[in-house]
């Protein structure tokens, strides 16, 4: 026991007997007797002080009341959505046309001068005023000028004829192939005659160029003719009359030569008296300066 808790029961013990002393000495009490000897009352037991520790264990355990601390307000921790971005539309490029320019200078076929070349040609031509309707067919295939192989049609007529070593061989009639005699007029049968009568663009035609293109495996400028400009530059058809003019003609033309490789033709219109008039055709030239030698009929 400390020296501090010894004290305070020694206070509290002489406490109790002073107090038991004056109990017995009260004054004007009836029983007093001052000849009685007063013997002090013994207190077995002193009531001990509650330790410090005691009191503070039932301070620190009393109930306090409390006091509800708010909860914290959540915190929004999700994460915003990125906003989408809308493209900026970008403007329209509007394309610049292309001029149209003259066709030039354009070098018409001659089988005395391209002596090696194969050609192929189809044309209608339907509705011209004052005129028949007419299609034809060529075929050359020439491998030198005293060398080739034709056939030209047109309607129900037409032409077959070879040249071989010298000797000039035509279809007859009855289909049936017959040579001619030496000294024979041939200009009829020629390919020199019969290309003249394909009908083709001049070179006053005005045309948009589109570029050079590979044409059998030579090069051609292409150009595209406004189906009005071909038949106002085209001299066996009578433009004045023709209205309503739709379509093209499109030509690949040599840049070495001059010379049309290639035609296509698809144009409509309609005449003064109502009719509708067409040309389509295909004109190729291919082959040049590889067409092999052809054979005498057998």
């Amino acid at each position: 026991m400390t020296t501090s808790v010894k004290h305070r029961l020694f206070c509290v013990a002489t406490l109790v007997l002073v107090t038991g002393w004056l109990s017995g000495c009260s004054v004007g009490s009836d029983d007093a007797d001052p000849t009685s000897t007063l013997e002090p009352t013994v207190v077995a037991s002193a009531t001990t002080p509650s330790s410090p520790v005691a009191r503070a264990t039932a301070t620190a355990t009393a109930t306090i009341p409390m006091t509800p601390t708010p909860s914290p307000a959540p915190t929004n921790t999700s994460v915003p959505p990125t906003p989408t971005r809308t493209p900026t539309p970008l403007p329209t490029a509007t394309a610049t046309p292309i001029p149209e320019v003259p066709l030039g200078n354009i070098t018409p076929l001659d089988p005395t001068v391209l002596t090696n070349y194969s050609l192929s040609a189809q044309i209608e031509v339907r509705g011209v005023p004052n005129q028949s309707d007419f299609g034809m067919s060529l075929v050359i295939l020439q491998a030198a000028t005293d060398l080739y192989y034709l056939r030209s049609t047109s309607g129900a007529t037409g032409i077959e004829s070879w040249l071989v070593d010298g000797t000039t061989y035509l279809t007859q009639a009855d289909g049936s192939v017959a040579s001619l005699p030496e000294g024979s007029d041939t200009a009829l049968f020629s390919p020199s005659l019969l290309v003249q009568t394909v009908p083709t663009v001049s070179g006053d035609t005005l045309g948009t160029p589109l570029g050079n293109e590979d044409v059998g495996s030579r090069q051609a400028t292409h150009y595209q003719i406004d189906g009005e400009d071909f038949i106002a530059n085209a001299t066996w058809l009578p433009g004045d009359s023709m209205t309503n003019v739709e379509g093209q003609v499109d030509v690949w033309i040599d840049n070495e030569s001059g010379i049309i490789l290639r035609q296509e033709s698809n144009v409509t219109w309609d005449n003064a008296d109502g009719s509708a008039g067409s040309l389509t055709g295909l004109y190729e030239i291919t082959n040049v300066t590889t067409t092999a030698p052809v054979a005498a009929p057998g």
